[in-house]
């Protein structure tokens, strides 16, 4: 398994194989694997697993923005990013703008903030008042953020034949070795990887200069069309009873490697839904299934909206469909080749600016990191160790191997956190 020039699949076989026919989860990791193959052989320089209802956004967003965005990262040294995500807010079940496409980029304008990025009493007590009021976490989708890894710098660090892995569905692996032995690290917590250059590998952590949008189930009808699609709502990842005893045979070889079962984000919500529908929704009767949805994720025009806003837990933005206006607009235009004005989009050949009408270069951006305790982690702010300390970054840091000082955290070996 440790073979650097081994196929990335193989590698990953060993833990998530069993679960192909049975796991959503698994297939991805595996598809961002192939991915991986395809970016090197394509000589590409980064490679972000995104999906379908989300969308990289970028501050002061102009075509060109996303290159040079990730040629600044590039120019730092750079080898992986964790860009972290916001969700979207409806403030109605359904689409209520009539002269906008039925979409959710031009329909929805209001995002909940990552609750990783509050750092005041008020932010983490309005996050506590909407779960408790709603009966559900105050994200419904996930809230790790997704990835992107360097792979022109990947490739200069650590060799031509090392794979470029994923290490779960929102992340990149740091070695060959980690995702087959990732249940068994997270098993036993006392294992200790190899600790790993800072040199090789800089992980930059992106919470306001870009961000992941997220249009998890923006809008009533989707939400129903995902419930009708189904015979279950399965609230697990790697749910071993699932799987047919064919395939545990097949794979019984590596069986210490299983990825063990996880809940998927927020599966309270989904089982309370999921639950509602099945005893109502399949008979086309909508009511008490709409009432939930509106409860648990819908925010209401007015005192309620205003004062999440104020606390800077949920805000506005035009500019993802003033953006996408710009190009309608060129679309629009008699005799145009629309294919030729993606390329030159892409390309940074031609600009669109976006709501606040963005002109000349994109701005550039520092990056700040604590070379004694966090060597690895480079973020937007200052005294960014007050950020990385947080449990989320626990098995990160492990796989990198920082050794344990105390309860939920992983720092360099022999640094001590001053008290």
């Amino acid at each position: 398994m440790g073979e650097k020039n081994a196929d990335p699949e193989q590698l990953l076989l060993p833990a998530f194989g069993i679960y192909l026919e049975t796991c959503h989860t698994s297939r991805q990791i595996m598809n961002v694997a192939r991915a991986g193959v395809m970016a090197r052989a394509d000589d590409l320089d980064w490679l972000l697993h995104i999906d379908a209802d989300e969308l990289l956004w970028i501050e002061r967003l102009k075509s060109s923005c996303a290159r040079s965005f990730f040629q600044q990262l590039s120019d730092q040294g750079i080898t992986h990013a964790m860009l972290f995500n916001d969700e979207v807010v409806p403030l109605t079940p359904n689409f209520d703008f009539k002269k906008r496409p039925k979409d959710p980029f031009h329909q929805r304008l209001h995002f909940k903030r990552n609750l990783l990025t509050f750092f005041n009493w008020q932010q983490n007590n309005a996050a506590q008042k909407w779960a408790s009021e709603r009966g559900v976490e105050f994200f419904i989708g996930y809230m790790c953020g997704k990835g992107a890894v360097n792979i022109q710098l990947w490739k200069k660090n650590f060799g031509e034949n090392s794979p470029v892995l994923p290490q779960d569905v929102v992340a990149f692996a740091y070695d060959s070795l980690q995702p087959g032995n990732i249940t068994i690290i997270n098993e036993n917590t006392q294992i200790q990887q190899p600790f790993i250059s800072s040199k090789k590998i800089k992980i930059s952590v992106l919470t306001n200069k870009a961000r992941i949008l997220h249009y998890v189930n923006s809008d009533f009808e989707s939400m129903i069309k995902k419930l009708k699609g189904r015979k279950k709502f399965n609230l697990n990842n790697f749910d071993i009873s699932n799987v047919s005893e064919r395939r545990k045979k097949l794979f019984k070889v590596w069986q210490r490697n299983w990825a063990r079962t996880e809940k998927i984000p927020n599966w309270r919500y989904y089982d309370k839904i999921w639950s509602i529908f099945s005893r109502m929704g399949k008979n086309n009767e909508f009511q008490q299934v709409l009432e939930f949805y509106v409860k648990a994720a819908v925010v209401q025009k007015g005192r309620q909206l205003d004062e999440l806003m104020k606390h800077g837990v949920v805000y506005s933005t035009k500019e993802v469909f003033q953006f996408l206006s710009q190009i309608e607009k060129l679309f629009d235009k008699k005799k145009v080749n629309r294919t030729q004005i993606m390329i030159d989009i892409a390309s940074g050949a031609r600009f669109v600016h976006g709501g606040k009408g963005v002109k000349g270069k994109d701005e550039n951006f520092t990056l700040h990191r604590c070379k004694v305790k966090a060597p690895h982690f480079f973020c937007e702010f200052e005294n960014c160790c007050d950020f990385t300390t947080r449990p989320q970054f626990t098995f990160t840091k492990r796989l990198l191997g920082y050794k344990r000082y105390a309860k939920l955290q992983w720092w360099r070996p022999g640094i001590k956190w001053p008290q």
